[in-house]
């Protein structure tokens, strides 16, 4: 019994010990830093860059700026995302900005960039132990009315020839990093 009782002492400091040094070191949140990142995509300005502010937890801010073959591109949006702390978190977004461009090879005159609403959904793939993440998503831009007729004119036009209609569904794709 005299030996029964340093053992037990012993035992439970070991055990106290123990759980002290395995803390869990927690996974950066994507929704507690400010994000930058590359990409192509509406959302990204086309061809550009992309910066997202969180807002709330799963609420973010966001702006893309970049080039579009006719001229720059830029959107400006809101993103909500579904699970903001798992490593693969599906998230809906709303922007506007940059939804069409036409481009005349070889005749400028007509190339022009046009804005509207864009809708989407997607899904970021999140680096683990890191605020970083790939980005992609499926957006459908809602066209203007200027661009579709400017479009329907160029189909009628004898001296064009469209090799391409516009895509009714668009991709985007992205590398974000945690600022």
């Amino acid at each position: 019994m005299r030996n029964a009782l340093p053992l037990c002492l012993a035992l439970l400091c070991t055990g106290i010990h123990a759980q002290d040094s395995s803390r869990v070191t927690l996974r950066p949140s994507v929704s507690d830093a400010i994000h930058l990142g590359p990409g192509i995509g509406l959302d990204h300005g086309v061809i550009g860059l992309r910066v997202d502010v969180p807002v709330t937890r799963r609420v973010a801010v966001l702006a893309g700026a970049g080039h579009a073959l006719a001229g720059p591109a830029w959107n400006i949006g809101t993103q909500y995302r579904f699970l903001p702390d798992g490593r693969i978190g599906p998230y809906a977004t709303a922007l506007y900005g940059t939804n069409g461009v036409i481009r005349v090879v070889g005749d400028s005159r007509h190339d022009d960039v046009y804005t509207g609403f864009t809708a989407g959904a997607g899904v970021e793939l999140r680096v683990v132990h890191s605020a970083s993440f790939f980005r992609m998503a499926v957006l459908v831009p809602f066209r203007s009315k200027a661009f579709r007729d400017d479009h329907d004119a160029l189909r009628h036009d004898r001296a064009v020839e469209l090799r391409q209609a516009p895509a009714p569904v668009t991709f985007s794709a992205g590398f974000h990093f945690a600022l």
